[in-house]
């Protein structure tokens, strides 16, 4: 299911798109194999290594692996030592050795303090705010994408929790209207929604309440990126279709809070996928 040619970015919405590259948590993927695995997913013009930081604020006790959006907004720069520069926000620091947690996946990176390539900034969508036809045949795309990289690299009796920001939370919400058995719980912060106008790009709508699956949606009441309305079409629809805790916060805007982090905090601990522990 392929649409229109976009105008921002170089390519079709809804083409085909392949997860290449990972950062996974300090000891791989299997050092607390009996709690769930956070599988992060970043925004528009990020990239994996920040959110690594993320979940050293709210699950340090849980194994993640953070993937990078397949679509190529900037490579990184060059600096004046002559390693790569990423984005300007705080990264963890990675290795370009390949981690030996998972399955020998190309690309997939272990999150340690040394030898730190930076990578530029990625998106998962052909558009920072694509809407209509062009939203659902890209969250289709990507959402595809990630599902087939879990089923490639995650054992199928491993919990998994999809964690993202902005478009990263639209696509973590999008993996339980294409796979909802697959997917434990998912955290969408400061996300929006696809319409499900196009036919087969959400094939699991009409069930997916029936597995009544923890979502946790948060925004801030200051977002000026996402529309205001997108924002509450997202918190009803996940009303409707999943068993949803939703907050917005007061000064917030599109961003992330200690506030929102203390929250989610309690809600993890709450459903049982985190010990609560810091």
């Amino acid at each position: 299911m392929i649409g229109r040619e976009s105008t921002e970015v170089p390519g079709r919405f809804g083409e085909p798109l392949a997860v290449d590259h990972a950062l996974v948590s300090r000891g791989g993927l299997g050092r607390h194999p009996t709690h769930p695995l956070f599988l992060c997913l970043h925004g528009w013009g990020s990239n994996e290594q920040d959110m690594a930081d993320i979940m050293r604020l709210i699950a340090p006790y849980n194994d993640f692996v953070a993937l990078r959006g397949p679509i190529t907004l900037a490579e990184p720069a060059p600096s004046t030592d002559g390693r790569a520069n990423g984005s300007s926000a705080p990264a963890p620091a990675s290795s370009d050795a390949r981690t030996d947690a998972g399955t020998g996946t190309y690309g997939m990176y272990e999150d340690r303090p040394d030898s730190r390539p930076e990578p530029g900034n990625y998106a998962w969508l052909h558009a920072a705010m694509p809407v209509g036809e062009d939203l659902d045949y890209d969250a289709h795309a990507a959402a595809l994408a990630v599902d087939r990289w879990v089923a490639d690299n995650i054992p199928a009796d491993r919990d998994v929790v999809p964690l993202g920001f902005s478009q990263g939370g639209l696509v973590a919400v999008q993996l339980l209207r294409i796979h909802p058995e697959r997917y434990r719980a998912v955290v969408s912060l400061s996300g929006f929604n696809a319409p499900g106008q196009v036919p087969g790009t959400a094939p699991a709508d009409d069930r997916l309440a029936d597995f009544d699956i923890p979502v946790f949606y948060t925004y801030g009441k200051l977002d000026g990126v996402i529309p205001k309305y997108e924002l509450f079409a997202t918190a009803a629809w996940l009303e409707e279709h999943t068993w949803l805790k939703t907050k917005s916060y007061h000064g917030l805007d599109h961003n992330v809070s200690l506030e929102e982090f203390a929250d989610l905090r309690q809600w993890l601990l709450d459903n049982d996928i985190t010990s609560g522990v810091l």
